[in-house]
């Protein structure tokens, strides 16, 4: 491995992550910093799709296709990853929903187009009115903090990276926080601290989820359903929780009582009642990130930005890590 000198990740999510282990491979001594214990920011909250179907909100299917390869290769080389090959069916509740998941198939090479006896087959637990899905029997289902254990295990056994807690830095003309001084004597720094900011004017998505109580069924795919402009997920957690998030164009109504119609949109689906419920978040997203699903900036020389967003952000996020080192 060929010495770069020293690079600085700032942010402890799986965006973060991901870029120190593509840079301890490129060739860098990697310093990553976390203002807190452990990441609270959008990483525990992800909805932990990897794959084609996740892309619905616009990504590149055939990057989607590449991002799926790279998590599955890293899974493989990490077995305590907690990347789960259960594959995710896109569902219609209609004939013109499934005629529009038709015109998709060819977009995933292991896709296939299934009636309402093949869903019901491909995961039991959805007894609502379906008329059929999209099936990504390669897509997987993550669960975000255990990325995150198996991501810091692999990082931690190699002694050119450092990870330093309760170390919060920010970069506006020039650099402040408790991580100054390990910014400030790198290299290079990449800061995957959350999406960059929302410009005024640009038109907002609303990403709000809920998690449940453990469900008492399983949940044998991860489900994604895309309605009159709102993209609905659904998968379950190792400890049994269902996690029932939607993005869609902000709405004042639906921002005051997310939870109602998340569970009256899950339930149609599952034929029956979910969980308590136990958690619950909403943030904006900007329109044109959820669509690119991965945002990067230079924001001075050797100094940049990276934000991951929509549903593919995920997916694409191993690729995205690969790319930013390349470019230091």
């Amino acid at each position: 491995m060929r010495a770069n000198g020293t690079l600085v990740v700032v942010g402890g999510g799986v965006c973060g992550l991901l870029h120190a282990l593509a840079g301890r491979r490129g060739g860098w001594r990697v310093v990553q910093l976390e203002r807190g214990s452990g990441p609270t920011g959008a990483t525990p909250w992800a909805f932990g799709l990897i794959g084609v179907a996740g892309g619905v909100l616009g990504a590149d299917p055939a990057l989607l296709v590449r991002g799926r390869a790279a998590w599955r290769a890293l899974a493989s080389e990490v077995p305590g990853l907690g990347v789960r090959d259960d594959g995710v069916l896109a569902v219609a509740t209609d004939d013109a929903g499934l005629a529009r998941l038709e015109a998709l198939e060819g977009a995933d090479p292991e896709a296939l187009v299934v009636g309402a006896i093949g869903v019901r087959e491909a995961n039991g637990a959805l007894r609502g009115t379906i008329a059929g899905a999209l099936h990504h029997p390669g897509d997987a289902v993550a669960d975000p903090l255990r990325l995150l254990g198996g991501l810091r295990a692999l990082l931690e056994a190699d002694d050119g990276y450092a990870y330093v807690a309760d170390s919060a830095v920010t970069f506006a003309d020039g650099w402040h926080g408790e991580g100054s001084a390990h910014a400030e004597a790198a290299d290079r720094v990449v800061l995957c601290t959350g999406r960059p900011p929302v410009a005024d004017g640009v038109p907002e998505l609303l990403v709000q989820g809920v998690v449940t109580a453990p469900w008492g069924e399983r949940l044998a795919t991860g489900v994604v359903h895309v309605a009159d402009g709102v993209a609905l997920v659904m998968v379950q957690r190792a400890g049994g929780e269902l996690v029932v998030a939607d993005a869609t164009p902000r709405d004042a109504t639906r921002e005051e009582a997310p939870r109602g119609f998340l569970r009256a949109a899950a339930e149609s689906l599952l034929g029956g009642p979910l969980p308590p419920v136990r958690r619950r978040w909403a943030a904006p997203l900007e329109t044109p990130l959820a669509a690119r699903a991965v945002v990067r900036e230079e924001l001075a020389p050797g100094i940049w930005r990276v934000g991951l967003g929509g549903l593919g952000g995920l997916t694409l996020a191993p690729l995205a890590a690969a790319e930013t080192i390349g470019r230091l």
